[in-house]
């Protein structure tokens, strides 16, 4: 994907605000940022939608792999569109175990020893998504890697922490992205004239580094 793709794809992102622009704390862990990615709700907007399916297409094209996993709930419909295109088996992770039924953590036909690529719509810190993969491991999987939609954090605290433990990593769309573009057209999309630096701050912010 191109520069002027990208820039064109995070446009049109933040014209259906999929960016909730005001301070709120991004994750279980107590994270905060200047904005909020809602990239649940691109599943209501066709076209972004199909780029971004489009790109996972292409990046898995060449990989070797059993499944693709989501994580409950926002990748769910993301992981079906890219196994409905490219004849995926597609595989997803339960964030809490039922309590009935067959009380799996991972739903899906798989077999003790499968290879996935973890699949969500953002990276807002190493150890959440460090916690999804070891989840899927105890059900016997074994995680190549993690492909995200957008990454909030930069890499040296995702891409990183990921390699560092063995699993690939990568995002379609990053802070950067983000900051860029909301910065050329805060006017027309009404933020204040320091957002792309607010994002760039954020994005810094250090924390402690995941290890298994």
């Amino acid at each position: 994907m191109t520069l002027q793709e990208r820039d064109r794809l995070m446009l049109d992102m933040l014209k259906a605000k999929l960016f909730v622009f005001q301070r709120v704390q991004t994750s279980l862990t107590g994270r905060e940022e200047p904005y909020y990615a809602e990239l649940a709700a691109s599943y209501a907007f066709p076209e972004i939608n199909r780029i971004v399916v489009d790109w996972y297409s292409e990046l898995l094209r060449d990989k070797t792999f059993d499944h693709i996993c989501g994580v409950e709930t926002a990748s769910l419909a993301l992981v079906g569109g890219i196994g409905y295109k490219d004849n995926l088996s597609v595989v997803y992770l339960r964030k809490k175990r039922k309590t009935y039924g067959t009380q799996k953590l991972v739903e899906g036909v798989y077999q003790e020893g499968d290879s996935v690529y973890l699949v969500d719509d953002v990276t807002v810190d190493a150890p959440p998504t460090m916690a999804f993969i070891r989840s899927v491991e105890s059900q016997g999987l074994k995680v190549k890697g993690v492909i995200v939609t957008f990454k909030i954090v930069e890499d040296a605290r995702c891409k990183a922490v990921f390699e560092q433990n063995g699993y690939e990593y990568y995002s379609m769309l990053g802070y950067d992205d983000l900051a860029r573009v909301a910065q050329a057209h805060y006017e027309e999309l009404g933020l204040g004239a320091n957002i792309g630096q607010l994002i760039m701050d954020g994005a810094a912010t250090t924390t402690t580094p995941v290890a298994d």
